[in-house]
């Protein structure tokens, strides 16, 4: 069983690879079955990585459209909470620039992890997408 500490870290470096777009890498921390669930709702109709995705072809996808759709300009997460042996929760926030408007944009999340072993099972994005809507709508 992995540790909490080493769960922390993992996290750490899953964002660190999320930041500097080293998507391949960030894989090596997902269980085959993980499942993305980034603010899925109304924001989806404008921003092309929300919703849900399952398993590494999902997940392919979401980067994918994440890529196309913004350049992320930095992350900053701050000392991730620990939950029990399979759930850690992180507060912070990326700053973006949408590819299609060319408007920068700042978005606060929480994301929450839920792991088997030392596996990411769920990423789970808590947030607020209204800046990420405004920034990439096309006028």
């Amino acid at each position: 069983m992995t540790s909490e500490q080493e769960r922390v870290e993992i996290v750490k470096e899953w964002f660190a690879f999320l930041g500097e777009g080293r998507f391949e890498e960030m894989h090596r921390h997902h269980a085959p079955d993980v499942v993305w669930e980034l603010m899925p709702g109304p924001a989806e109709k404008v921003i092309p990585w929300m919703g849900v995705f399952e398993g590494r072809r999902g997940v392919d996808e979401c980067l994918r459209r994440f890529a196309d759709a913004v350049d992320s300009e930095r992350v900053v997460i701050e000392e991730p909470l620990v939950g029990d042996d399979h759930r850690i929760t992180v507060p912070g926030y990326c700053d973006f620039v949408s590819r299609v408007t060319g408007r920068a944009f700042r978005m606060e999340f929480v994301e929450y992890f839920r792991f088997a072993g030392n596996e990411i099972t769920l990423v789970k994005v808590y947030g607020d997408s209204a800046a990420a809507v405004e920034a990439c709508r096309p006028d």
